[in-house]
């Protein structure tokens, strides 16, 4: 899923952005695939959170937050996570960019925000399935399998 190999900075060269992700979690999985299919011009490296380069990488983003949403990493160091990093990654997306500007609208941040956290506590039951949660197998960036048990970052959210 990542468009870009890992390097010792923040992110690979060339890339505007790191987002980092639930990679043991089916729907962020998908959302990362329909982000790559939607937005093949943007340069933006998708990074599970449990692959053994992220504590390196990124050490002042603590594992829980990693666990508790995505992360959207700019090239600056700017750091957003769960709805905002979503609403920022939408912005780069062509077909729905022109939704942004909704989430100047007073209220929609916090709604968006509401309903991020209420899919992301409920995964299992929208389809992410069992091994949200518990140790499981997920590729780190070499694609290779790794367990929760390997990785320096925990289990799973």
């Amino acid at each position: 899923m990542s468009r870009a190999g890992a390097s010792g900075g923040p992110e690979p060269a060339g890339a505007s952005h790191v987002l980092l992700y639930d990679g043991a979690c089916e729907i962020c999985r998908r959302s990362v695939e329909w982000f790559e299919r939607s937005s093949p011009r943007v340069s933006v490296e998708a990074l599970p959170y449990q692959d053994s380069e992220v504590p390196h990488r990124f050490p002042d983003i603590p594992d829980e937050r990693m666990r508790e949403a995505i992360q959207l990493v700019r090239s600056d160091g700017q750091r957003w996570e769960g709805a905002r990093a979503a609403e920022e990654l939408l912005k780069m997306v062509p077909r729905w960019r022109r939704l942004a500007p909704a989430f100047r609208v007073p209220g929609v941040r916090r709604i968006a925000q509401g309903a991020y956290r209420l899919v992301a506590r409920n995964r299992r039951r929208f389809g992410c399935g069992d091994h949200c949660g518990v140790a499981g197998e997920f590729p780190d960036s070499t694609g290779e399998a790794v367990s929760d048990e390997d990785s320096d970052s925990g289990p799973g959210r």
